[in-house]
């Protein structure tokens, strides 16, 4: 469950999956086809309760 350094056979970047992680063989969080694109534009959103003053 410890992470380890890694270099991606596919992009050659490096990450630091867990063992499980990297042995799935789906690729790492940069060139998987799966979940959150990390190289593509993405929108944030806040919220704001003025009365609160809270943000999130």
């Amino acid at each position: 469950m410890t992470p380890g350094r890694c270099r991606c056979t596919t992009c050659g970047r490096t990450s630091t999956p867990i063992l499980a992680k990297s042995r799935s063989g789906r690729g790492c969080k940069y060139c998987a086809r799966y979940g959150f694109d990390r190289a593509a534009p993405a929108h944030v959103h806040v919220v704001t309760h003025a009365e609160h003053g809270a943000v999130t």
